[in-house]
């Protein structure tokens, strides 16, 4: 019985060490700050010189970690790049998003560099593989919660509906 009680206090101090700020134990994981500026440092230059007018709107460029989502598709030449703004931190969040949608834009490679193939304010937005042929699935918020979605497809130099 003096083992139970021995054993549930240290269980109970260790747990209050750790929960405490000034507490010696710590977790296994560091802290990591999920808002980094490594996240858009390890974009391509094209894509972070387009987005330097949105960090001087929004303050010093940070980013979650899935603001930039990559597809290269099996047997292409070129690689996609999709942002995802409502990932993006901004100090003027009105500048890049609402309350129903935020701004999206999707990058190819072009083999010199990226270029900016497409840009909307939506609710979401999914770069997938579609019969072989690179698309976008965009999800939109209509008035009164009305859902939309719609499906972009490559062709070879912008996507287009189908």
């Amino acid at each position: 019985m003096i083992r139970r009680v021995m054993l549930g206090f240290l269980v109970v101090t260790a747990f209050a060490l750790s929960a405490s700020p000034g507490g010696e134990a710590r977790g296994a994981m560091a802290a990591e700050d999920p808002w980094a500026a490594a996240h858009i440092d390890g974009l391509p230059p094209d894509i972070r010189r387009n987005l330097s007018k949105h960090a001087r709107r929004c303050g010093g460029p940070k980013a979650l970690h899935y603001f930039s989502r990559y597809l290269s598709p099996r047997g292409s030449r070129h690689q996609f790049v999709s942002l995802h703004f409502e990932e993006f931190s901004c100090r003027d969040r009105a500048a890049i998003c609402t309350s129903e949608d935020c701004l999206h834009q999707v990058y190819v490679s072009t083999g010199a560099g990226y270029r900016l193939v497409f840009e909307a304010r939506v609710k979401e937005l999914e770069l997938k593989i579609i019969d072989g042929t690179p698309a976008i699935e965009i999800s939109c918020a209509w008035p009164a919660g009305m859902e939309c979605a719609r499906v972009l497809r490559w062709n070879g130099s912008a996507f287009v509906r189908r």
